[in-house]
């Protein structure tokens, strides 16, 4: 959940995109390559010891991609211009597809709630965020603790 306190004048937005949709629209190939490895993610605070380059909601059962550039740095395995020129092709996959996001536009009453296991989400820094005159995002996030994410074929992450 995240809602802002207070909001710039103008811009500041937030957009996410489906990881699922993301996944479905890659091609078989790419897709079958990518249902074998793993990627690393090194923030502490939000995805300590996540290692999923593919996983499955488990509720669902849908397929969707788990890769962020924010977090994921590499995939294991992989000679490090391998893993770069595959983590570039998906997040910019990630970032151009435009029909499988929504951007929310901020006011001190928006409130979002959204499911972190299938969901990819950036803010918008589209203002000078060192300016104050042209207004801050203060906001406040809630994050529940999920569980280990779990590959395809059952492979699970290791912490």
């Amino acid at each position: 959940m995240l809602s802002l306190l207070s909001v710039p004048h103008s811009g500041g937005d937030t957009a996410w995109t489906s990881q699922v949709v993301a996944y479905e629209r890659l091609s078989d190939p790419i897709k079958h390559l990518l249902e074998g490895l793993r990627a690393e993610h090194d923030d502490f605070r939000q995805a300590e010891g996540a290692r999923r380059d593919v996983r499955v909601h488990l509720v669902t059962g849908q397929k969707s991609l788990f890769v962020n550039p924010g977090f994921t740095r590499r995939i294991i395995g992989l000679k490090d211009e391998e893993s770069e020129a595959i983590l570039q092709l998906l997040f910019r996959h990630i970032s151009t597809s435009a029909d499988v996001q929504v951007r929310v536009k901020w006011d001190d009453r928006t409130v979002v709630l959204w499911d972190n296991r299938v969901t990819a989400h950036t803010a918008i820094s589209d203002y000078d965020v060192l300016d104050p005159d042209e207004g801050l995002r203060h906001e406040f996030r809630i994050t529940t603790l999920g569980e280990k994410p779990v590959g395809v074929n059952g492979l699970e992450s290791t912490w």
